[in-house]
């Protein structure tokens, strides 16, 4: 499905690939209840437990961009994956920013391989769109500005995939991208947290 959300409080993020305009965003896990069906039955048969039988879809959603009418949400009190029909919204939706389909493999091992959980804070890559009297769209690319252009969505590639990028980074990949742009490396790890706090500061991070 090629679901792109508007997005209203979209911000700069920097690394060392450039600027992108962004919005933030959380990881959300949620049980497949058809697929653990199928492998819970699968499994009765060979003696496993139905709790390794569980499978789960993964979700990014904000929670606080605004609803509007034919967005998906989830809903943090009931577990549930569904399209908003009409108003009004209940306390408990929180907007989807990307569905399962728009994980990437890679983005996929990331979380099979723990690096990213449920619940973890994700900066997800948006694109600016402009809109026209005749009702038209197209895709503003001119320089970056998040006050550019008629309104912002959720950026997907030619796959169909999202970019986003983990809240959290280790230290040696703040290092990287806080030296990229000057080709040295610091010396220190107190040189390197002091890089770090300056580039957060400049980009609201």
């Amino acid at each position: 499905m090629n679901y792109q959300p508007k997005v209203s409080t979209a911000q700069k993020y920097s690394d060392s690939q450039g600027e992108h305009i962004v919005c933030k965003g959380r990881l959300v896990s949620v049980i497949d209840r058809e697929e653990q069906l199928k492998r819970d039955s699968n499994s009765l048969g060979l003696g496993e437990s139905l709790g390794k039988a569980t499978a789960y879809k993964n979700y990014i959603i904000s929670e606080t961009e605004p609803l509007k009418f034919g967005d998906w949400v989830y809903n943090s009190k009931s577990k549930e994956i569904y399209q908003i029909p009409d108003e009004p919204f209940v306390e408990y939706e929180h907007k989807i920013l990307a569905l399962p389909e728009h994980f990437s493999d890679k983005h996929l091992q990331a979380i099979a391989d723990g690096k990213l959980k449920d619940g973890d804070e994700v900066i997800l890559k948006c694109e600016r769109m402009m809109k026209y009297e005749d009702g038209s769209e197209s895709l503003c690319n001119s320089p970056i500005d998040v006050y550019d252009g008629d309104f912002k969505r959720t950026h997907l590639n030619q796959q169909n995939y999202i970019t986003f990028f983990p809240v959290k980074q280790s230290l040696e990949e703040a290092v990287k991208i806080y030296s990229a742009p000057y080709n040295e490396g610091y010396q220190s790890i107190e040189d390197a947290f002091k890089a770090g706090a300056e580039w957060a500061k400049k980009n609201n991070y």
